[in-house]
């Protein structure tokens, strides 16, 4: 493959551009893309320029009192150095420090004083570094050039409407070719939600001059991820007329996001009133009154319960934007139509929320408005997760688990059975986290002393189902839930023919209320007595113990 040098000067410097292009020539597997010898007649100059800035692997530029002065050679070099190439800069001594852009001034260039210096700076310097840099081009260097040529095309496009698109797309390409540049050494790429949303969140949002977003900790999983610049990005990115709402299950799950929350008020938060942003807190409970505020269509209410949802406002039109765990989608909205969402309703209460000053609540909706002060001050975070999650003086943090034991008796595969049902109904169910393991007996001794340590047996209850829950209310709906009733009856089934006959009754007799409760406890004491049994466990931690724990560490 040939390594291909494109060459910039002015006009009226054309006995510098001879010189290069002749050094070029004799370098073996070169290529110099010289405007003159590769535009026809009739073509349009700076689609063909752009063509071989595409095709380009170097960039080499002459800069003098000519070029300098000149817009289209000024053009050349920022096209080139936005596409990331090799760069080498001639410049004559006469031309001014000043005059040059800023990223050449920063970086080694090749200075000369006229033609014939120039002849021996070009031997000395160019035919070595094109020697080196020709013989490195590797199988990627076509698939990059292709992938900026996309890039190229796809920025030429003039629909404004579209714009937001064409942002995301270019910041894709853009990713990739940074995977491109990394893909010599050991292959590592992240193909999680910071790959699929973040890279097409950043340039949308970037470019929106006012965002309103919830942020579920369910769904929003990213915030926590270790490892990655992507996070940091975003939030960078974001406008600073942002009013984002955190919503959480549990005063421990807020804590555990109280670096990620200091960093998104760092960025567009109320800081002593420099910015128009808003960082918000709430319950999952607060929550779900605020959704009915501003759409009273239940269904949307339950469907915005598991999704991230945001509305974006451009200059010319007004998106909509909602993330869950499987699909990412940007809808162009009618802002002053009221539909199944009041948008101008959801937009006033952001607004008149994030009116508050950082630390208070709203009284209406109990959401609180983030202040920087809690990082130090853990007793003023502690009160404020009291008030949101309606606990007292000392209650505890929330998380309820939920651990369901199986005798020897149960046949493994219908456990596992029911937790694939669990996790697929998970969300409808309200459970958190769910986890099946088998008992094993590991023979250990004390490292000190030599005895053995008993770590029980395998004879009696040798599975377990865990499931977590963010709190009491969360598990008393479970247990009611019909669908849970279901899953149930048919796992009490599976047990023995007896119980299945008790669940054939109930069924006869659902006229009778008495009888069926009383054939259903029937069932129960069976299940209970052979078959597993069930344990509740409440988180113990109090709020005031809780925030004195680290949070996630997070910073930008």
């Amino acid at each position: 493959m040939k390594y291909k040098a494109f060459v910039s000067y002015n006009r009226e410097d054309k006995p510098y551009k001879d010189v290069l292009y002749r050094t070029l020539q004799s370098v073996d597997g070169v290529t110099p893309l010289v405007d003159e010898s590769r535009i026809p007649p009739g073509t349009k100059v700076w689609l063909k320029i752009s063509d071989m800035l595409d095709e380009a692997d170097c960039f080499i530029a002459v800069i003098t009192e000519k070029s300098i002065k000149s817009h289209s050679v000024l053009q050349e070099i920022v096209r080139a150095h936005d596409r990331k190439l090799l760069m080498i800069y001639f410049i004559d001594q006469s031309v001014p420090k000043k005059d040059l852009p800023d990223f050449i001034k920063e970086v080694h260039y090749i200075s000369f004083q006229g033609l014939e210096d120039f002849i021996g700076k070009v031997n000395d310097e160019v035919e070595d570094t094109i020697r080196r840099e020709s013989s490195n081009v590797g199988p990627f260097t076509e698939t990059k050039q292709l992938l900026g040529r996309c890039s190229r095309r796809i920025l030429s496009f003039e629909n404004q409407q579209q714009l937001f698109r064409v942002n995301i797309l270019n910041e894709i390409l853009g990713t990739l070719a940074t995977e491109i540049d990394d893909v010599s050494g050991k292959y590592t790429i992240d193909i999680g939600i910071e790959q699929n949303f973040l890279v097409r969140a950043k340039p949308l949002f970037e470019s929106a001059n006012s965002v309103y977003a919830t942020s579920l900790a369910n769904v929003s999983t990213f915030w926590k991820k270790e490892n990655t610049n992507y996070t940091r990005d975003y939030i960078k990115s974001q406008p600073a007329d942002t009013k984002r709402l955190f919503v959480f299950n549990s005063p421990s799950e807020a804590h555990a996001h109280l670096e990620i929350l200091k960093a998104n008020n760092v960025i567009y938060g109320d800081t002593n009133g420099n910015f128009n942003g808003a960082v918000l807190v709430c319950s999952l409970e607060s929550y779900k009154r605020l959704l009915a505020s501003f759409t009273d269509k239940e269904s949307k209410q339950q469907e915005l319960l598991h999704k991230d949802f945001g509305i974006l406002h451009f200059d010319n039109c007004t998106i909509e934007a909602t993330l869950d765990q499987t699909e990412l989608v940007f809808n162009e909205i009618s802002f002053n139509h009221r539909g199944v969402i009041d948008y101008e309703k959801h937009k006033e209460i952001f607004d008149n929320v994030s009116t508050l000053r950082p630390g208070e609540i709203h009284k209406e909706f109990n959401i609180l408005k983030f202040s920087l002060d809690f990082v130090d001050d853990r007793a003023a975070w502690a009160n404020r997760l009291k008030t949101l999650f309606g606990t007292k003086e000392g209650s505890r943090s929330g998380d309820v688990y939920h651990m369901v034991f199986f005798s020897q008796l149960v046949d493994e595969g219908y456990v596992v059975k029911t937790k694939h049902m669990l996790l697929e109904k998970r969300e409808e169910l309200g459970v958190s986290d769910v986890w099946f393991g088998t008992r094993f007996a590991l023979p250990v001794v004390d490292s000190e002393r030599g005895g053995c340590i008993d770590t029980g047996s395998n004879e009696e209850n040798p599975y377990m189902l865990l499931m977590r829950f963010p709190d009491t209310d969360a598990l008393e709906k479970f247990y009611q839930h019909k669908t849970h009733s279901d899953i149930r009856q048919e796992i009490y089934q599976s047990f023995s023919g007896t119980i299945d006959d008790l669940y054939k009754q109930m069924d006869h007799h659902n006229k009778d209320d008495r009888l069926r409760k009383l054939l259903y406890e029937n069932a129960e004491q069976q299940v209970k007595s052979r078959y597993m049994e069930r344990r509740d466990y409440l988180d113990t931690e109090n709020i005031d113990d809780l925030v004195l724990s680290s949070p996630f560490t997070f910073g930008i």
